[in-house]
């Protein structure tokens, strides 16, 4: 009853203030007041996503946290407005700050995860947008060949943005959590372009003879892997993962680090591979599923 009465008052609060938005005018409403009135809203609500008791409690409060999103990122001014209150999601914001993800998960049943992103953007015309992202849930074959526009993405939970240039294009680079299936996690590194709208994947990564458009790691499900950009160095450092016997090679639920670390070296706007390089960086980020109250699975 703690939650729905909760979700209920949230609710009517963002009726309320959607009215104070309709009938006056920002100039003579505080903003910052109005911001911190919706982000209280939504730290009522945002709990539930990942700890209702069941799919059906976890998708209502879902569709009302969206919903709650809506009108107050209408407003540009809304992207320099921290939410930092909000524990459960990830809110990251390039250094250029003309890209920000907000950035969530919502547990389900079968122990699996619905991925959930809206994009703060300003493009190339220096408009402001809002992309509500659509995360693809069926397998895909090859997603590393992939490039997906009209708001559809391979769904991760975000933890580092990075912004590269080559030449005049600018790439945002996204590094992400995927909690695959019950056997197996994945690290996934994206790229986004930006030019009229959103586009995922770009050839910058050279693992082999050819470019792909992004690069994925999977690995044992109580195993612990990392992927990170390291600004100094200007290259990405990961886990070097191995079968746990010759009889499971390819089947990646049953990779496993062996204590060496690869990089992608950042050379001429593309991500080089390169195998067992020596680092003092500790790099390791436990891949951990239990929830609990925090973002990122324990």
């Amino acid at each position: 009853m703690g939650c729905t009465s909760k979700n209920t008052t949230a609710i009517i609060q963002v009726w309320i203030l959607r009215f104070f938005i309709l009938i006056i005018p920002m100039s003579s409403f505080s903003q910052k007041k109005l911001f911190i009135a919706y982000e209280d809203s939504l730290m009522r609500i945002a709990p539930t996503i990942l700890q209702g008791k069941n799919d059906a409690e976890r998708q209502l409060a879902n569709e009302k946290f969206l919903s709650l999103w809506e009108p107050i990122l209408d407003e540009s001014k809304s992207m320099k407005h921290p939410f930092d209150s909000l524990k459960t999601i990830s809110i990251l914001t390039s250094k250029d700050n003309k890209v920000r993800f907000i950035n969530w998960i919502i547990p389900k049943d079968n122990g699996t995860y619905q991925y959930q992103a809206i994009v703060q953007y300003y493009n190339y015309q220096n408009k402001y947008n809002v992309a509500y992202l659509e995360a693809i849930e069926e397998e895909l074959r090859e997603p590393e060949k992939m490039k997906l526009q009209n708001n559809q993405w391979i769904g991760a939970l975000y933890y580092q943005l990075e912004t590269i240039k080559r030449g005049k294009r600018k790439y945002y680079v996204l590094f992400g959590w995927d909690g695959n299936n019950d056997r197996s996690n994945k690290k996934i590194a994206d790229v986004l372009t930006i030019s009229r709208g959103l586009t995922f994947g770009a050839p910058i990564f050279k693992i082999g003879k050819k470019p792909q458009n992004r690069f994925i790691i999977e690995y044992k499900e109580d195993a612990s892997a990392s992927m990170k950009y390291h600004e100094k160095e200007e290259r990405i450092l990961f886990t070097h993962l191995v079968p746990l016997s010759d009889g499971v090679k390819g089947l990646f639920d049953f990779y496993v680090p062996d204590g060496s670390v690869d990089a992608l070296n950042l050379r001429n706007g593309k991500f080089i591979f390169e195998e067992n390089v020596e680092t003092i960086e500790e790099i390791n980020i436990p891949a951990r599923k239990n929830l609990g109250n925090g973002l990122f699975p324990k």
